[in-house]
């Protein structure tokens, strides 16, 4: 593929067209290994997905709320961020890092002062 037909798959994936608008958008970081079990989890869904990063980052687009990939993503030990969709939980699946995000978040705010994310 070369020219005009190569750019435009390039544009298409760098504004991620291949989503339909209205629809909920999650990027959730993956090892290769974990396309498969992914793929098996989703199998029957309306969602669309996407591979990028040598396999290590999926894109996740879905009609149906992006709280509804919560449970397949902590199955498999994922994490995944809502990029486009409803305001509510950004974050879904497995939570890594949280003992030591709530250890900075006590230095950093002793008095609970700030939004709790």
């Amino acid at each position: 593929m070369e020219g005009p037909d190569e750019s435009e798959v390039w544009r298409s994936a760098r504004e991620l067209a291949w989503a339909p608008p209205g629809w909920s958008l999650v990027k959730a970081p993956l090892t290769p290994g974990r396309i498969i079990p992914l793929e098996r989890s989703l199998a029957g869904t309306p969602a669309l997905r996407r591979y990028s990063a040598g396999g290590n980052v999926a894109w996740i687009a879905s009609p149906e709320p992006p709280v509804m990939l919560d449970l397949p993503l902590s199955t498999l030990g994922l994490s995944g961020l809502v990029l486009f969709g409803p305001p509510g939980q950004p974050r879904l699946g497995a939570r890594m890092g949280e003992v030591f995000a709530r250890r900075v978040k006590d230095a950093l705010d002793p008095s609970r002062r700030f939004v709790e994310v």
